[in-house]
């Protein structure tokens, strides 16, 4: 028996499912679930989404039965002071609006060529490119098919890049395990030695600093253990693209590898500064680094 209120959902070969219809509803209204997608009810019979009424809502198109383009523009540029504007998005007509607040939706983009307008007084809807031409002058030069190989293009590109992004995720994992406990070890043996030299008896100048140099390693070494954190977070971001690849799944995976790049240089970086100024200090007063640590030991 085939239950309504779960649907399945197939995109590119991957299939999803089964989930509530509200689900689905929802994913449609957030433009998750695309009309390219498909759908099924029972997991075997599949129709585009786009062909669904309940999922993608139809609005009236222009015929030639009806009127011609040419006279449809006529109607439209007859505009009157009470004129009423209609726009179909979000999933429901939206208005009646004048034309002033038709421009600003045009400018922000929420009405684009493609969508579906109406004018009291005019016997269609019509699409906003044709109703505005001056305003949609690059989408006007692309044609429906053309549209259709950008799209295309867009999608092949992105499965372009999610597999060359998915490909370092075993090594990346691994090196994110393995930095996690080998700066889990680092820390614990640093702070070991950090405590025996606090309460060792001996005194002066290079007691002092060989236990700064031992706290602020400390937490560097805690640094570079968060930083082996994030490479694991970027392993399971990458992980999500086996799944789904869509443009901000990209985009969360790269923002979570600029973190890393960036503490991990911050690290690095202040670990070298230290260092040195540590070498510095310690031949100021007359001892090598190796022994006033080594006395610590």
């Amino acid at each position: 028996m085939i239950d309504s209120n779960q649907v399945y959902i197939r995109f590119r070969g991957r299939t999803v499912g089964p989930i509530v219809k509200a689900k689905a509803l929802d994913m449609a209204k957030r433009g998750q679930l695309t009309r390219s997608h498909e759908i099924s009810f029972d997991g075997s019979t599949w129709s585009l989404a786009g062909e669904m009424d309940e999922f993608f809502p139809a609005v009236a198109k222009v015929t030639k039965k009806s009127q011609t383009t040419d006279e449809i523009l006529d109607s439209l540029e007859a505009t009157t002071p009470n004129e009423q504007w209609y726009a179909h998005y979000d999933g429901d007509n939206q208005g009646p609006m004048d034309l002033l607040r038709m421009m600003a939706l045009i400018d922000s983009g929420r009405v684009r060529g493609e969508t579906m307008v109406w004018k009291s007084g005019t016997p269609s809807w019509v699409e906003a490119n044709v109703a505005f031409p001056n305003r949609f002058q690059p989408q006007v030069a692309v044609t429906t098919g053309a549209a259709s190989a950008l799209s295309s293009q867009a999608d092949t590109n992105l499965d372009g890049i999610a597999t060359l992004a998915r490909r370092p995720k075993p090594w990346i994992m691994f090196l994110g395990i393995v930095g996690v406990v080998w700066s889990s070890v680092v820390v614990l043996g640093l702070a070991l030695v950090f405590v025996e030299l606090v309460s060792s008896a001996e005194s002066g100048p290079v007691k002092v600093l060989s236990v700064v140099w031992y706290m602020i390693h400390i937490l560097i070494f805690a640094a570079f253990f968060y930083c082996f954190v994030i490479l694991i977070k970027i392993s399971n971001s990458i992980g999500i693209l086996n799944y789904r690849v869509t443009a901000s799944d990209l985009e969360a995976s790269l923002k979570v590898s600029h973190h890393f790049w960036k503490w991990i240089g911050i690290t690095v970086a202040v670990l070298i500064a230290i260092n040195t100024a540590a070498v510095l200090a310690f031949a100021a007063l007359g001892v090598s680094i190796g022994s006033a640590l080594r006395s610590g030991l």
